[in-house]
């Protein structure tokens, strides 16, 4: 008899699990290393592995070394990185340019805390649908895109950061 009430509640249990699940899927799912499955590499030249996003909300910022708004956006961008350290990665994304523009340009904004890509011939820009610089994908530790805007819309994007990775230290940035 006991076994047939631990069997019966197991069951239930399972049931109640099985019924709770994928209730709120997201409306669009992006699977990361698949998206950025590329020959995309860091400005440094180095190869760039899209399995280290995996696990953790990814915050990909697309912008221009010539955008005047990108360079003052990247000091808060660059704060993101550092008060949400391994809660979050955050991955700039942008066309190369011509001689050494886009290392001219992260050097000069500080934002040197957070990986670069060289997205030549807007490979990633083109897969993730952006069509203007200072764009920004925040993805979900699910792989499914949480948010997208653009740097009129980063307070916005700040709270959703929040809720996806909490800060390790003051969480002044949103």
């Amino acid at each position: 008899m006991r076994r047939r009430l631990t069997a019966a509640a197991l069951l239930a249990a399972l049931s109640l699990a099985l019924t709770a699940c994928g209730t709120n899927a997201p409306a669009e799912r992006i699977v990361l290393p698949d998206a950025l499955r590329t020959s995309t590499t860091t400005v440094d030249g180095k190869p760039f592995d899209a399995a280290t996003l995996a696990g953790k909300p990814a915050l990909l910022w697309f912008y221009a070394p010539s955008c005047e708004t990108c360079a003052t956006h990247a000091l808060r961008i660059s704060a993101w990185a550092d008060v949400r350290m391994g809660q979050l990665h955050v991955v700039g994304v942008a066309d190369p340019g011509p001689d050494g523009e886009l290392s001219r340009f992260i050097s000069s904004t500080g934002a040197t805390n957070f990986p670069h890509l060289a997205d030549k011939g807007h490979v990633l820009r083109d897969r993730f649908k952006v069509d203007q610089a200072d764009t920004y994908v925040l993805i979900d530790k699910n792989d499914s895109v949480a948010f997208r805007g653009n740097g009129t819309e980063l307070s916005a994007l700040g709270r959703e950061i929040a809720k996806l990775a909490p800060a390790a230290g003051p969480a002044a940035d949103e």
